[in-house]
């Protein structure tokens, strides 16, 4: 379950509807053609549109020591 919290924020960036905690997307992004690698499943997915959004998803990811 992810920190709530960090959840608005990521909404509060990127555009309404492009953060997703659904189960359906957070199997779906869980994994890619990697072998042999374990697969973990992701507290939210974010899709940015801009620039801008990305640096602050990654200004947000570590100033709170998420992993991207």
């Amino acid at each position: 379950m992810p920190d709530e919290s960090i959840v608005e924020q990521l909404k509060a960036i990127v555009k309404t509807g492009h953060v997703s905690t659904r189960k359906v997307d957070l199997v779906a992004y869980s994994y890619d053609a990697t072998a042999d690698v374990p697969r973990q499943f992701p507290d939210a997915v974010v899709m940015p549109g801009t620039v801008e959004e990305v640096r602050d998803i990654v200004n947000l990811a570590r100033a709170r020591g998420i992993a991207i």
